[in-house]
């Protein structure tokens, strides 16, 4: 997607059109059943998510879509950062558009896909699914307007993600210690890495495997942790309902004959 804010390696799937599109040709506004149109502009807000292999996830909350005669289609996501791209558009009755050829640019860096426009019974944009590469990897773009129940996301095979909120670490016999921040690496082949940040900056490591449960959520097991201690244990990753960002990490076992407890929720 032409990335004209040159945005971080995020297909920033600014979420698509949240409020009405309403289409300017093929239809009469007093007409009660929407008919084939051939052309449309669509726009609002909602949310969604931008996912790059390899990359954390960026949340969309824009998009503008432009169906223009011909069969060019022009889209422009904003999350973090606006993107935009152009295709080509192809009409299946009147609540399905299906995008082909799509190209563009994220972060000054080739992409191609292809992707589908879901319509309301009464004409307007519900919800916006995109997939593709970019550098060879792979890419989707969920959005869905404001008040329309989003596509379960597609399960992840691997995860990159970073996120700020409330949680404690504790090991009995001691003192519970704060956690403000979490940093998860899950890999495509199965490994694991967690580091806890406290309250002081300090870093408590935990890895070992993963293996995933359902779409958003990861079963986890611990084999070392917390530095030369030698955790040993295992919790749940979950993710929110969308995809787009961690929610919770919860671990629970032993280290060095104590047991331990690590619960962190994000923001």
């Amino acid at each position: 997607m032409h990335n004209r804010s040159h945005a971080p390696a995020t297909l920033a799937a600014a979420a698509l059109l949240a409020t009405a599109g309403i289409f300017t040709t093929g239809v009469r506004a007093q007409e009660p059943t929407l008919q084939p149109f051939t052309e449309a502009s669509l726009r609002g807000g909602g949310s969604g998510v931008l996912k790059v292999v390899g990359q954390e996830a960026e949340p969309l909350r824009a998009v503008e879509i432009e169906l223009r005669a011909g069969g060019v289609a022009d889209i422009t996501l904003t999350g973090v950062r606006t993107y935009r791209a152009t295709g080509r558009w192809t009409g299946r009755g009147t609540d399905l558009v299906l995008v082909t050829d799509l190209r563009g640019d994220l972060a000054n860096r080739p992409m191609s896909g292809q992707g589908r426009i879901h319509l309301g019974p009464n004409g307007r944009f519900a919800r916006l699914e995109a997939e593709g590469t970019v550098d060879d990897r792979r890419f989707t773009v969920t959005f869905a307007r404001q008040g329309v129940i989003p596509a379960a996301p597609a399960p992840f095979r691997e995860l990159k993600a970073r996120k700020t909120g409330r949680g404690t670490l504790t090991i009995a016999g001691r003192e519970a210690v704060p956690i403000t921040e979490v940093s998860v690496f899950l890999t495509q082949t199965g490994r694991m890495e967690i580091d806890a940040k406290s309250v002081h900056n300090a870093t408590l490591p935990f890895s070992g495997q993963w293996t995933l449960r359902t779409p958003t959520t990861a079963a986890l097991t611990v084999t070392s942790g917390l530095e030369e201690a030698g955790a040993r244990g295992s919790g749940t990753l979950s993710l929110h309902p969308s995809g787009a960002s961690l929610r919770r990490v919860d671990l629970a076992g032993t280290v060095k004959g104590n047991s331990f407890r690590l619960n962190f929720a994000g923001e």
